[in-house]
Parts: C-alpha cells; structure tokens; sequence
C-alpha cells in the first residue's frame, strides 16, 4: 500500500494539476503517444487519469517535483544519441536494486516493447546478474550503474575508460546521474 495513493487528476491542487500534466506530456516525449503504456495513467482522459509511481510524492512538492522530472527528462533531450538499450540496461539496475516495482515494470515495458533487452536478459539483470549475452554498451552500462550502487565511490579508472570509449564523455556523466 501506497503512503500517498494516487489521485485522479481533479482530486489535486491547481499546482498539482499543472504537475500532473507536465507528467504525462513528459512520459508521451519520453516513451511515445501513450503514457498508459508504461502504466503511468489510467487510461486516456487526463480529468480521470489517477498517476502512481512517482507521481503522487512528486506533486507533494509540485515545484520541487517539476525539477525533479525536468532533470530526469533532461537528460534524455541533452543525450539523445545515447544507446536506448544501454539506457534501460542502467534503469533497470537502478530500479530493481531500490525495489521499486512500478519504475521497473515501466522500464520492463519499455525495453520489451522496443525489443531492446530480452526476457531472459531482463530477468537477469532484475535478479542483479549481468547477462553473458549483453552487447558491449549494455554490459559497460551494466558494470557502471551495479558498481555505483553496490561498491560505492568513484568508478575505478578501467571502468571509467571503458565508459568514455562506449559513451563519450557526455554520455558516461548522464549515465553516471
């Protein structure tokens, strides 16, 4: 159970409504027309579309959570040459260490859809195992995002390079965020 469940979209503040549309025109760039298909609303009318995951401790602080979500899609505008499948790699590390299950099953979503990562590869990489069968820029995203959340501090200088070869140093900092 949700500590702050979710509303529907007239259920929130004026500043909470400009959030929550925000949102969803954020999720639309960032994954196509439909946020429904990564389960972001509950079906297509904003009035009655009640948004979990991250929604709901965003619009507590609707000006804080605007910078949040505009730095999280930032990176995407800012790094649009950067590997999708290497991008959902990282996440879906990130999101399974944090146990959170919705931005997982969103990522899970993603990558599927798109058919950047297999089943197999993204149940592996859910259970904190590196697939053998990665390409090399999901496996050096792999690497990257698993040190920095289970080893901790600054990437060893292998690593480093071997992200600045995959990525260009824009890409290895966006990763690195």
């Amino acid at each position: 159970m949700s500590r702050l469940p979710p509303q529907t979209r007239d259920q929130l503040q004026p500043a909470q409504q400009d959030l929550h549309d925000h949102f969803n025109d954020a999720v639309r760039r960032a994954v196509g027309k439909d946020p429904g298909n990564v389960d972001t609303a509950s079906h297509q009318d904003s009035s009655q579309a009640a948004i979990g995951g991250p929604f709901p401790f965003l619009s507590v602080l609707p000006s804080i959570g605007r910078l949040s979500l505009d730095m999280i899609a930032g990176l995407g505008q800012v790094l649009p040459d950067f590997p999708a499948d290497a991008r959902e790699t990282a996440s879906l590390v990130c999101t399974s260490y944090y146990k959170s299950d919705y931005a997982t099953s969103a990522h899970t979503k993603i990558a599927r859809s798109a058919a950047m990562l297999t089943d197999a590869q993204i149940e592996a990489i859910t259970s904190a195992t590196r697939p053998s069968d990665l390409n090399h820029r999901c496996i050096v995203a792999y690497d990257a995002a698993f040190h920095l959340l289970h080893v901790r501090g600054a990437l060893p200088q292998d690593l480093w390079d071997r992200c600045l070869l995959a990525f260009g140093k824009e890409g290895t900092v966006g990763l690195v965020h």
